[in-house]
Formats: C-alpha cells, sequence, structure tokens
C-alpha cells in the first residue's frame, strides 16, 4: 500500500519503488506514475531508462508507453538497442505510441544506427506498426528487409524524413 506523499517526494519515492521485488508495489506505483503524467514524472522516467537494473529500464519504458509524450522520444530511441529484449521490446511500443513524432525519431535513429541489429530490429517493429501513419514508411522497411539493411537503411530512412518534411510544407500530411 502506498502511503499519501507530499508533493516534492511523490514522483522520487514511487520511482524508486519501480526497483522493488514486488510487482504488485511496482504497478502500483507505475500507475501512479502514469496517472500524474507530468513533465516532472517524465524527466524522471527518462533518468530511469539509464538505470543499471533491467528491471527499471523496462517499468519506466512501459509507463512512457501509456504517458505517450514526446518529450521522451529521443530517450525511448535509445532504449531501442538496450542490452535486454524486453527493455527493447517495450521501447518500441512505447515509440509507436508517439505516432509521426516515433516515426521521424525512429527515421533519423536509423540514419545514425543502422549498422546495429539490434536497433534496426526494433525499428522494423515501430515503422511496421506505423505504416497505416505515412507511406514513406513502407520503402524504409524494404530497405531494412534488403540483404545489406545497414547500408540501404540510412538512405531511405533520409529520403524519408525529406518526403515528410516536404508533404508537411504541402500540408499534406
Amino acid at each position: 500500500m502506498i502511503l499519501e506523499l507530499a508533493p516534492e517526494e511523490s514522483v522520487s519515492v514511487l520511482i524508486s519503488r519501480l526497483n522493488d521485488p514486488s510487482a504488485v508495489v511496482r504497478e502500483t506505483s507505475r500507475n501512479q506514475l502514469i496517472e500524474a503524467g507530468d513533465e516532472s514524472v517524465v524527466r524522471a522516467l527518462i533518468e530511469l531508462l539509464s538505470h543499471r537494473e533491467s528491471r527499471c529500464r523496462w517499468e519506466a519504458a512501459l509507463a512512457l508507453r501509456k504517458i505517450a509524450s514526446p518529450i521522451a522520444a529521443e530517450a525511448l530511441m535509445n532504449a531501442m538497442d538496450d542490452e535486454d529484449p524486453n527493455v527493447r521490446w517495450v521501447a518500441s511500443l512505447a515509440i509507436s505510441a508517439l505516432g509521426m513524432v516515433g516515426i521521424r525519431t525512429v527515421l533519423s535513429g536509423l540514419t545514425k544506427r543502422a549498422q546495429y541489429v539490434a536497433f534496426r530490429d526494433s525499428a522494423h517493429h515501430v515503422l511496421r506498426d506505423l505504416r497505416s501513419c505515412s507511406l514513406v514508411v513502407e520503402k524504409v522497411l524494404e530497405s531494412l528487409a534488403s540483404p545489406d539493411p545497414a547500408l540501404t537503411a540510412p538512405c531511405a530512412a533520409y529520403n524519408a524524413m525529406l518526403e515528410l518534411d516536404d508533404a508537411e510544407k504541402d500540408n499534406c500530411l
């Protein structure tokens, strides 16, 4: 059971409880953080994405998925190549929850990180989930399925970003 907390302590105490051995305590704390969902919560969860314990990183990504704040996009992209596949999976789901912000973030990431298999796999998952948001995603998905995606994906992602920018300028999105 969570006690009534002073406002300045609540976020830090709830964040610390995301490393509790009890799944019930973690879920309760996570739900309270999601309910609050303000910028201080998002910032604290972003910081937690770099915690040494994978359980904490997973909990942070799970909460950020529900909050779906664009502020977390870059940090979630970084978590897409986490050493723990469960963290990568939840970070990918969290990026997907951001819609077009998620697409732009992943495309940007592919221009720099396509050489990493874990990142490409996560990016593929996100873009597959968000393919209905934009047609430019299809070309990038094709590049990720090519025989050498480390070479083809950065160019495809860059071109997709240019197409998105042009469409935005023409109010075609």
